[in-house]
């Protein structure tokens, strides 16, 4: 079934031509030769064949496990969601727009944008020519303070990227909530949650790149009193906590590797989940969120025990690669505990793809 609705998709998308996908705050503007070159093929109505043969073979490897995942995803939204990015991943931002495109969110972009661009109190990322605006969020109904981007508040705000809500279905962080926070970066997520969580929730929240920490630790300081429940674990999620992980760093574009980098001296000790469920001694974990370059799936592994036990919400990220799509829900099906699988998407490009799950 997936197949089928993903060829229709695919026949219908050959023909479409968008001038307003493109996300310029992300990738930046693409050069004029290469947007004559798509504008004229679109003229044609039709994708360049090599290149769609050259994708189809890319996910070849993938269908019956997407296939199987379209059967585990629990709602219709869910399962029209996958269609929809897999299609996007195969032609790109020119040939099909997503559902999160809309008059609204470019609206509220560039509301957010006037704002940035008018604050001089910043912080340079040293990761492209991303910089961080101090901003008070009273227009957006939360009482915090922090150094943010625009398309952060976009993903995680106005598009509740960690938020799920649909019929009688609800999975985000809730008042008393422990939750884990994997991939924490500038921190903007822990303070998120940590707000929602209030005075009877923790956070415990995974960053290990120095100057990620270094901004993370000033969000912290501009918000003392719902910095007092977050812990801050400076240590990378893995599978096992036996061995050391090689990094460089690059703030949010920093790389790692079970090898040293030639000139590179960074180097930090693994971690697992179900290791800080025993040092802290808890007596529940109610939310696992996970977005961590790609090393979700063995991150969860390490949580297994932990899962086991709490059965708590899952928000992880699917979008680092085709395979993640069905390796990871196929690994939390394979629990049998019964959890329900939804989908969300927070960008209008590929990025920020969360699987929802939620134990009956």
């Amino acid at each position: 079934m997936f197949s089928r609705q993903l060829l229709q998709r695919l026949c219908r998308a050959q023909a479409e031509f968008h001038r307003d996908n493109h996300d310029v705050l992300r990738f930046g503007r693409q050069p004029l030769s290469r947007r004559v070159k798509e504008t004229l093929r679109a003229k044609l109505g039709v994708v360049g064949p090599e290149r769609l043969a050259k994708r189809m073979k890319t996910l070849e490897p993938h269908l019956d496990g997407l296939e199987h995942t379209w059967e585990l995803l629990a709602d219709d939204d869910s399962r029209r969601l996958l269609v929809e990015l897999i299609a996007y991943r195969l032609l790109g931002f020119r040939h099909v727009k997503l559902a999160t495109n809309t008059p609204a969110y470019q609206n509220e972009l560039e509301r957010h944008v006037a704002i940035d661009r008018a604050i001089e109190d910043r912080i340079d990322t040293g990761f492209r020519d991303f910089t961080l605006a101090r901003r008070r969020l009273d227009d957006m109904d939360l009482d915090l303070e922090l150094y943010i981007r625009p398309p952060a508040l976009m993903a995680q705000v106005f598009l509740g990227q960690y938020h799920y809500e649909r019929g009688d279905t609800l999975i985000t962080v809730e008042p008393g909530d422990v939750v884990i926070d994997a991939g924490a970066c500038w921190g903007e997520t822990a303070l998120f949650f940590a707000d929602r969580a209030g005075a009877g929730g923790r956070v415990f929240s995974f960053e290990f790149v120095p100057s990620n920490l270094e901004i993370f630790r000033r969000n912290l300081e501009l918000n003392p009193k719902v910095a007092e429940r977050i812990r801050v674990v400076e240590r990378p999620l893995w599978s096992t906590s036996e061995g050391q992980l090689h990094f460089k760093d690059k703030g949010p574009g920093s790389s790692v590797s079970s090898e040293p980098f030639k000139g590179e001296d960074g180097v930090v000790e693994l971690k697992t989940i179900d290791e800080l469920v025993e040092e802290e001694s808890l007596e529940r974990l109610s939310f696992i969120k996970m977005d961590i370059e790609g090393a979700e799936l063995d991150a969860l592994k390490g949580a297994e025990a932990a899962i086991r036990r709490f059965r708590p919400k899952l928000a992880i990220s699917l979008y680092h690669s085709l395979a993640d799509f069905h390796t990871i829900p196929a690994w939390i099906e394979r629990l049998d505990l019964g959890y329900r699988f939804h989908l969300k998407h927070a960008t209008i490009h590929a990025e920020e793809t969360v699987l929802f799950a939620t134990a009956r």
